[in-house]
């Protein structure tokens, strides 16, 4: 039995360091979810990890591979009073399709930054260790050790050491992934400075979710969230993904978002960032930016 029918699981689905984290650590105040309290690409990617990028579709899914993911969404049910999955994996913005391919009711939460902070942000968590509070809270790190499916997701965490290692040996000043990896991601690195590759993984990011969301139902399938209006209003922003979702719990979510939801890093390109930077950058994400009605920073 699919236990997910019971009630569509809700996906947040957004660029690396749009403000994932802190609003699915708000939305699991309510008692209506079974939240994965960390990313969980390892599943994701399930039967694809030879794969050297996170831009599935369609074709990339077999039986087998539907069937592993939903069951560790039951997994998830099981182990929790919730009714329905709330789950977000920043690199599920390059895999929409494929996501709702296997979860076709899923409730989609489009969570969008501004780009130049996005690169900023995202480039402190390329140079940061993996054991960095920026990146994942240890507390998550510990929970995510003890449920990591280890027979079936070994590769995933091959690689994921190896990346780590070879920075410790190599005594490299960045990991030489992190975050969503587009296709053409590792020549990119190559040829660009970190932060014009930041830049292009958050508008690859940005444009394959609008491809993807463009030929769903806005209200009924998605609802968008700009990151700025959720920290400058959270109660309202807050109040209109409560009614799109129908939840019944709610009170903790609007206390939480209170208590926790800050404007400190609005603009924070603008606090990091050299002109030089912005001149390089700018060009990498300015079709992202016109996309989601944000101007191009003037230097």
């Amino acid at each position: 039995m699919n236990l997910y029918l019971n009630s569509p699981p809700v996906m947040i689905v957004a660029a690396a360091r749009s403000g994932t984290k802190i609003l699915r650590r708000v939305l699991a105040q309510s008692s209506d979810f079974a939240e994965f309290p960390y990313d969980i690409n390892f599943v994701w990617k399930y039967g694809n990890y030879q794969k050297q990028h996170d831009e599935l579709d369609g074709d990339d899914l077999t039986d087998d591979i539907r069937s592993f993911i939903i069951n560790q969404f039951n997994k998830r049910l099981r182990k929790s009073s919730g009714k329905r999955v709330l789950e977000k994996t920043v690199s599920n913005s390059l895999r929409v399709d494929f996501l709702r391919a296997i979860f076709p009711d899923c409730k989609i939460i489009y969570l969008y930054r501004n780009g130049y902070d996005v690169a900023a942000d995202a480039r402190l968590c390329w140079q940061a260790s993996a054991l960095s509070a920026r990146i994942q809270p240890k507390g998550d790190i510990i929970k995510k050790a003890i449920n990591f499916p280890f027979l079936a997701g070994w590769p995933y965490l091959r690689n994921y050491f190896s990346n780590y290692a070879k920075r410790l040996v190599l005594n490299e000043q960045h990991v030489r992934s992190w975050g969503p990896r587009f296709k053409g991601i590792d020549e990119a690195i190559e040829k660009y400075s970190l932060l014009e590759v930041c830049g292009m993984q958050w508008s690859r990011s940005v444009q394959l979710s609008d491809i993807s969301l463009s030929r769903l139902k806005e209200s009924v399938d998605f609802i968008c969230v700009r990151y700025e209006d959720l920290v400058t209003k959270p109660k309202e922003e807050l109040g209109n993904i409560i009614s799109f979702l129908d939840l019944s719990d709610y009170k903790g979510i609007l206390a939480a978002g209170s208590a926790n939801i800050s404007d400190n890093y609005v603009g924070f390109a603008q606090q990091v960032l050299t002109p030089d930077d912005i001149n390089r950058l700018t060009p990498h994400i300015s079709q992202s930016l016109d996309l989601l009605n944000y101007q191009q920073l003037a230097i």
